[in-house]
């Protein structure tokens, strides 16, 4: 049932396994991980030698099959460690702190708004006045300029570590950014930009942004309505940089965000249109094959250059190759097995990819079409075409969701209710504009024909998008949020599978393995619910030109800010919305710094006090240092309060206000300069006072 006789599956899942020892640091050493690799790989060797020589010795091969399973294990986790800074003397995160300058190629190019971002592969920088070769990646940020693919520049600038998460459950911009490699990026005027020459890489990658841009100037020619041309880039060529957030919120409410990004889907689309042309021009059957792959693969390999080799695309392109290859060579071939021979080579080149949201959800995907697709459209078999179309549409969308809905949950907090009728319509929308989008990519300079291939893609792009825009704005369209833990997932899984073992093999005892599945699924959420029934948590937020911070009691929250910061607007739905959502909360009561005093109920939350702004909670006091907090109070004794938040910029020192006040812990805001963070800084540190950074550490987080 679970493929694992096939022999790649083997080899992935303990390849995998040894990558998750060196992720969640079960293995820190690279040293004491490439002694157990080595030494394993001995005792195989040993043991395949005297196999050779004694026949008896290991008749089953158990033995070796097991010590080699291992040895692929500890070869992950070397594999993993090797990609770590922490592992590379020569990685600029050592020497971050002290550069001046760097040099380095460029790998990617990407226009944000009014800004681009540059992928820089350093090879130089300059620290104390002398240049040291490193290695490692920036992100470089411009307002002005455009560099390409393989351009060599000398920047004039500091490296700053991209900062970790601002505040809780929000997104991991770090994170991303290390399963990519980057660690650092740099923000610089163009002046200090100076390009030194031309030295790509690959040149295979120059071919593909040649073609990518050749291409792209073909369909913004022809596509001229603004959200049409963004649409049909992201589809056909993978460039999403003019895709509005108002578009992608409408396809992912309906179901079909999939679509935008170039994928396995578009891939097999791509090789299900090939096929049909192949028909009608005779060049299909048995006695053709060679002609048939020849063809296909051609054109797939080429779809991979117009996508910049994007790695989805690759994967996709690699997994068709192979079977293409054993259908040629008629050699008996598994869909699955495929699958594992390009997710081992893409893991053994760069295994950060198993921490990749898209590398994770693309083979579950396809798994799940491979195993269920047949098993659920057995239902809809029958001369009716259109009840067999239908059919063909949602049990495909069924299958995939069958394998990704858990982790979809844990990355995504939400679930598209009209994901079956959104994708029935979208799906062969989505073949026709690809067939259209690469129609007008070859044909898109030839006068009449270019307009005419123009004018319908542009008419069908206007019909999904109404399409997507019609379900978003259906009641419900959306399901969440949810936020389930990673046993959570592990469960559900557990829950799909024991499921499935029970309709495939017709066995009880599946059954009973899913039962108590559930059970264990409903005492997790029992947990959570009463967990944040009982809570009792306070959250200083890290928004920048704002000083907010939340009070949680059980599902309810007290938001105090300052500004036009409500529930409507975007810093309070990125910054603030996530840690509400994920912590249950149902009711949030606003309440401006600007008011003398603030009550809910017969409780007094909120007042001034001698020119300082104080919150009396739970028996916690918290004190405000705003703009108005000049002069510290002269008090009989010293005030013992638990939180000192300090965001005034007319304040000079802190040495007053520690002899008045006595805090657990001082929160340092944005408003502050960076001269008077130093400043108090090194008093806090003479006092022997925790002090918390919003804008070098995020936001504070405290549960009681």
């Amino acid at each position: 049932m679970f493929c694992f006789h096939l022999p790649f599956v083997r080899f992935l899942s303990a390849f995998v396994l040894g990558i998750s020892l060196g992720r969640y640091r079960v293995i820190i050493s690279l040293g004491l991980a490439r002694m157990f690799f080595f030494s394993l790989v001995g005792v195989h060797g040993f043991l395949c030698l005297v196999d050779r020589y004694y026949r008896g010795f290991d008749r089953t091969g158990i033995r070796r099959g097991v010590i080699g399973l291992l040895a692929l294990m500890m070869g992950g986790t070397v594999r993993f460690l090797q990609q770590m800074p922490e592992s590379d003397g020569g990685h600029v995160l050592h020497l971050a702190a002290q550069v001046e300058g760097y040099e380095g190629v460029v790998l990617e190019s990407v226009r944000h708004g009014a800004y681009g971002r540059l992928t820089l592969s350093l090879h130089r920088v300059r620290v104390g006045g002398k240049w040291k070769r490193v290695r490692g990646k920036v992100y470089v940020w411009l307002s002005e300029g455009r560099y390409d693919y393989g351009d060599v520049l000398r920047v004039k600038g500091r490296l700053k570590r991209i900062p970790a998460q601002r505040n809780p459950y929000t997104f991991d911009y770090r994170r991303q950014a290390a399963q990519r490699g980057v660690y650092h990026r740099s923000f610089v005027h163009r002046k200090l930009v100076k390009k030194l020459g031309y030295a790509p890489p690959s040149r295979v990658m120059v071919m593909a942004y040649w073609l990518r841009e050749l291409l792209a100037s073909r369909l913004r020619k022809r596509v001229t309505d603004p959200v049409g041309r963004a649409v049909t880039l992201a589809m056909v060529l993978g460039i999403r940089e003019e895709m509005d957030k108002s578009v992608q919120a409408s396809f992912a409410d309906a179901g079909v965000l999939h679509i935008l990004a170039v994928s396995g889907l578009h891939v097999g689309m791509i090789y299900a249109i090939l096929l049909f042309l192949l028909s009608l021009l005779g060049l299909y059957g048995h006695r053709r094959r060679w002609w048939q792959g020849a063809v296909v693969l051609s054109v797939l390999w080429v779809y991979v250059l117009v996508t910049a080799c994007a790695p989805s695309v690759v994967r996709a392109v690699a997994t068709l190759s192979l079977g293409t290859m054993a259908r040629l060579l008629r050699r008996q071939h598994h869909v699955v097995n495929g699958l594992a021979v390009t997710a081992f080579g893409s893991l053994l080149y760069q295994p950060l990819w198993w921490g990749d949201i898209g590398f994770q959800l693309s083979y579950l995907a396809v798994g799940g079409i491979t195993f269920f697709y047949r098993r659920l459209y057995g239902v809809f078999k029958g001369r009716n075409r259109l009840l067999r179309y239908v059919g063909s549409m949602g049990m495909v969308s069924l299958s995939v969701q069958l394998t990704t809905l858990p982790l979809s949950l844990y990355y995504f907090h939400r679930f598209p209710t009209y994901l079956l009728l959104g994708n029935m319509v979208a799906v062969p929308l989505a073949s026709v504009i690809l067939a259209l989008g690469l129609a007008t990519c070859a044909l898109g300079d030839v006068p009449r024909v270019g307009a005419l291939l123009g004018a319908l893609l542009s008419s069908f792009l206007r019909g999904l998008h109404r399409y997507a825009c019609a379900l978003q704005g259906l009641r419900f369209s959306r399901l969440g949020p949810f936020f389930p833990s990673g046993w959570e997932v592990v469960l559900g899984y557990g829950l799909i599978g024991s499921l499935t073992a029970f309709f495939v093999l017709r066995r009880f005892r599946y059954l009973l393995l899913a039962f108590l599945v559930s059970v264990g699924m409903a005492s997790f959420s029992l947990v959570r619910w009463d967990r944040q029934w009982r809570q009792e948590a306070w959250i200083v937020y890290s928004v920048r030109g704002h000083r907010v911070f939340s009070l949680i009691q059980g599902r309810r929250a007290l938001f105090l800010r300052d500004g036009p910061l409500d529930e409507g607007s975007d810093a309070y739905r990125r910054e603030v919305l996530p840690s509400m959502e994920a912590m249950g909360v149902l009711d949030v009561v606003f309440c401006p710094f600007d008011v003398q005093a603030f009550r809910v109920g017969d409780e007094l939350f909120f007042r001034r006090w001698r020119g300082m702004e104080l919150v009396d909670w739970r028996g916690r006091r918290i004190v405000c240092l705003g703009e108005r907090s000049e002069v510290p109070p002269r008090l009989a004794s010293k005030e013992v309060i638990d939180l000192l938040i300090v965001d005034g910029y007319r304040l000079s020192t802190l040495v007053p206000w520690l002899a008045q006040l006595a805090p657990r812990v001082v929160v340092l805001g944005y408003g502050l300069t960076w001269r008077q963070r130093k400043r108090f800084k090194r008093e806090l540190e003479k006092a022997g006072v925790v002090c918390h950074d919003l804008q070098a550490m995020g936001g504070l987080y405290e549960r009681f």
